[in-house]
């Protein structure tokens, strides 16, 4: 295969892509000019035929509008009943969302995809509650005026000059599965207007007198085709892989457009979202925070902008720069955009003194092969008024006052210093005066008290003084060089303070961050983790914040102080958050009428919970806000779900433990169990042959036979018991003082039979006192070591117990003659069931265990340790006063 007919990786990644999707429903728009053209009957058409067929139909809402060739459609097709909402003493009738989730029918008729849902509904907007319809795998057919469209809403108020109050957003139509076109001529559509067939009795008259017209018509008509056409092309570009499309090398992947706080924003954003569809590119919205202070008005258009950007597909981002050229090149950059839009705007008087260079001619001069499209529009295209300050600053008499009352001081200390000093020096005290202002005063006050100096400097010390006015050529190039400076002085002071009052208010944010991420990850439990971020975060942003993790499918549960929800109908919004892994509440478009908001917790695989702010004022969070609570609501799902997936893998491993203990458990039964069982059952067959038990030495053996088995029954049985006890910590623990001599005499004469075969040995240095320990305890830990030195060494072999004081430590010993434990192995023997690969099956494994046990009771130690003549020495090191 050639490489020209190789196909593009990205034609398979869209293939893929499409796979994805299928598990969702299908969107089918039919799209008309306006009102009239028949889209709802060509719906509900549509709709019959696929009854026809045997499919699944149900109608959600549709809109007759009294048309009684269109209510006609409607029999026969199921109707799932209106939800009835109550708002402000009246009752409106919505789409019940829920009922259609429950029903599930394959498909939906959701008439009027641009209507607002009445306060109270769970979205703000249908088209909402059309994605969470498709989102469940159910298909839509739905209805929609071009007008709609968020990009077009512009170009049709221009032109029509009515205002579109309802959008949806371009992505809608842009994910359609399918788009049918509902075209009649604006004639015919008149016409039945006039036939009453669009609206009835006098709206007909009202709708031609204001929308209805024949040139509005034609413009919206226009607009529709040149949409469909639009769609076409971009469908066309996206079935052809991208190797054989025809491209340059100039052709850029991505889009930016720079926008700022003015209104030119939403028609920046609008045309190149047309741009980006058309060329089939990513986008980016940029604006570049230049630490200017922004009015009310200014900030909530500027989230305005943020918010039509992100409805129409764009990716939102904002940087701090003092530069806003820089700031766009840099950004530029960062994403290899060789498409830049940027708004053309008339410079003002001193823009064409001070910055000759446009952005447009920058931009081009420092990145190679640029598209940059300047975009124009008249309307908008008036600068704004230059201002040095604003006099609504002033309207702050405490600081007002402050500032004259320094001015006045400065004013009479300089009078009552000019006779001593001159006025050269007075004009220096004047400036260290107004250097100390641009301190903490706001600019405006600054320039103000610049001004007022200079007049003062002028009048009174100035010669000639009492008039304004300098006489002296000296003394004029003085004053002109002095007011340069001294308003330098002030405004570069005072742009310096805001600099670093901004940085600090960045650094404080990154601070705040950097704290809560710290929280999130050092915390000593999982309880302290959310009682300090939830703090962190409801102080940094005024109000009560919450966390809430899943339970179940259906369910969450608080794990943080402060309550998430105070009644159901709060509760139910965040079940919603965790199932659909959205945002929902106070300050979004669903479920708006809630006052908290809820963010999920969205990990790689699911959702795992919810955060919750319930802000003190009902001031709507800035966007920077909201990117710090959405990196919070992040930060905590991944470390949450890194937590689950330890929890599960820990809970996995413990699970895997306790099969393979319990596994060990029934084989070390089995086996130590089989021999004395096996001797039991021998012996009750010589029992039963009357025969063989006359003879002495048979009923010897037999005798033996069941004392042997039966104490090797005792002692499995007690081992089991013992480490059952110990491991419980029911125990009963009685410490006291003791012999240690009688306690090696006791032991081994309980277990003298089984020492027939070996050589014991006992050294028990002199003069050791009574210690401290529990007798039994200790007795059955001497017991088992000295069992596990009889099992490990040869017949014939010494075995030897000592004892001697080290310091303020008893060392007991026992020295076995055996073939020694490997240096690898010691740190295993006192696990349960644990035995030294290739020795031969003997004991239940247990012994070292209980031994390990009764020694940490005891506060004690053990040492191991083989010895190079051979054999291992256990050393018991038990403290000679217990704490």
């Amino acid at each position: 295969m050639s490489k020209e007919d190789r196909l593009d990786p990205e034609f398979y990644l869209s293939l893929a892509s499409k796979e994805e999707n299928k598990s969702r429903g299908k969107l089918k728009i039919f799209l008309g000019m306006s009102a009239g053209v028949g889209k709802t009957y060509a719906m509900l058409e549509a709709a019959r035929e696929y009854m026809e067929r045997g499919g699944d139909v149900a109608i959600g809402i549709v809109y007759t509008h009294g048309r009684p060739e269109t209510a006609a459609l409607l029999e026969g097709i199921p109707t799932i009943p209106r939800k009835k909402i109550s708002y402000k003493d009246a009752i409106f009738e919505e789409m019940d969302l829920d009922a259609v989730l429950e029903r599930r029918p394959k498909l939906i008729l959701i008439d009027e995809l641009a209507h607002t849902n009445i306060v109270g509904s769970r979205h703000n907007k249908r088209w909402q509650d059309v994605l969470e319809v498709i989102d469940a795998g159910i298909d839509v057919y739905t209805t929609l005026n071009v007008q709609h469209l968020e990009s077009r809403k512009e170009v049709v108020e221009e032109m029509t000059g009515i205002q579109i109050q309802e959008t949806v957003p371009d992505s809608i139509l842009e994910n359609a599965s399918e788009i049918k076109l509902v075209d009649i001529p604006p004639s015919e559509l008149l016409k039945r207007l006039e036939e009453g067939k669009v609206y009835i009795g006098d709206q007909s008259k009202i709708a031609v007198q204001n929308f209805f017209t024949e040139d509005h018509l034609t413009i919206l008509r226009e607009l529709l085709l040149k949409t469909a056409s639009e769609r076409v092309g971009h469908d066309l570009k996206t079935m052809i892989p991208i190797s054989d499309r025809e491209r340059s090398e100039e052709v850029a992947d991505r889009l930016i457009v720079a926008i700022d706080h003015t209104k030119q924003a939403e028609h920046l954003i609008r045309t190149s979202h047309n741009l980006a569809y058309n060329l089939n590119i990513p986008w980016v919205v940029v604006y570049i925070d230049d630490e200017k202070v922004l009015s009310k008005e200014e900030d909530q258009r500027l989230e305005k902008s943020f918010a039509l950007a992100r409805e129409l597909g764009a990716e939102v981002l904002t940087t701090v720069d003092s530069s806003y050229k820089d700031g766009i090149l840099r950004i530029a950059r960062l994403k290899q955009c060789r498409h830049i839009v940027i708004g053309n705007s008339k410079k003002t008087f001193f823009q064409k003194i001070f910055f000759r260079e446009s952005l447009a001619q920058y931009l081009l001069r420092n990145i190679p092969h640029l598209h940059l499209h300047i975009l124009r529009k008249e309307s908008l295209e008036k600068p704004e008024k230059w201002s040095l300050f604003s006099f609504s600053a002033l309207k702050d008499w405490g600081g007002y006052w402050k500032v004259l009352s320094g001015f006045l001081f400065f004013v009479v200390l300089g009078s009552i210093s000019e006779p001593f000093i001159g006025y050269q020096s007075v004009s220096i005290l004047f400036l260290v005066g107004i250097f100390a202002l641009s301190l903490y005063a706001k600019k405006e006050m600054v320039f103000l008290t610049t001004v007022a100096t200079l007049l003062v400097l002028d009048f009174f010390f100035i010669p000639p003084v009492g008039k304004l006015g300098i006489s002296d050529g000296k003394d004029k190039i003085f004053f002109i060089a002095y007011s340069i400076v001294t308003f330098c002085l002030a405004f570069v002071t005072v742009a310096l303070r805001n600099r670093e009052r901004f940085l600090k208010a960045q650094e404080d944010e990154s601070q705040i961050l950097y704290d809560i991420v710290k929280q999130i990850s050092g915390a000593p439990s999982q309880s302290a983790m959310f009682r300090s971020v939830t703090g962190s975060v409801g102080k940094y942003l005024q109000g009560e914040c919450g966390i809430a993790l899943r339970q179940s499918a259906e369910d969450l549960a608080a794990v943080s102080k402060n309550p998430l929800w105070n009644n159901e109908n709060e509760k139910s919004v965040a079940v919603w958050v965790m199932k659909n892994g959205k945002a929902a509440g106070w300050s979004t478009n669903t479920l708006s009428s809630v006052p908290v908001l809820f963010i999920p917790l969205k990990g790689f695989k699911e959702v795992i919970g919810a955060l919750s702010f319930r802000p003190a004022t009902q001031q709507p969070l800035s966007l920077k806000k909201m990117n710090f609570l959405s990196t919070v609501a992040h930060e905590l799902a991944a470390h949450l779900e890194r937590y689950i997936y330890e929890e599960k893998e820990r809970k996995s491993y413990y699970l895997e433990q306790a099969e393979n203990f319990q596994q060990t458990i029934i084989n070390s039964i089995g086996q130590e169990f089989s021999k004395p069982l096996e001797l039991l059952m021998e012996a009750t067959k010589t029992l039963e042959t009357t025969v063989e038990m006359n003879t002495p030495e048979v009923r010897e053996h037999v005798k033996k036979q069941l004392t042997d088995s039966t104490e090797l029954l005792h002692r499995l049985t007690k081992n089991f018991m013992d480490m059952a006890l110990l491991s419980s910590g029911l125990l009963q623990i009685q410490i006291k003082l003791n012999d240690i001599t009688h306690l090696i005499q006791t032991t081994r004469e309980k277990i003298e039979k089984h020492l027939q075969s070996h050589r014991l040995v006992v050294n028990i240095e002199e003069n050791i006192p009574s210690i401290p320990f529990d007798y039994l305890l200790m007795e059955n830990a001497l017991t088992n070591l000295l069992y596990n030195a009889i099992t490990y060494s040869s017949e014939g072999k010494t075995i030897e117990i000592s004892a001697k004081l080290q310091g303020l430590y008893l060392e007991l010993s026992v020295i076995d003659e055996g073939e020694g434990i490997p240096s690898e192995e010691i740190t295993h023997v006192f696990k349960k069931f644990y035995r030294l690969p290739g020795t031969k099956p003997a004991g239940t494994g247990l012994g070292l265990s209980i031994v390990k046990a009764i020694v940490d009771i005891h506060k004690g130690k053990i040492r191991v340790h083989s010895r190079p003549e051979g054999g291992t020495e256990f050393c018991l090191i038990i403290p000679v006063t217990l704490s």
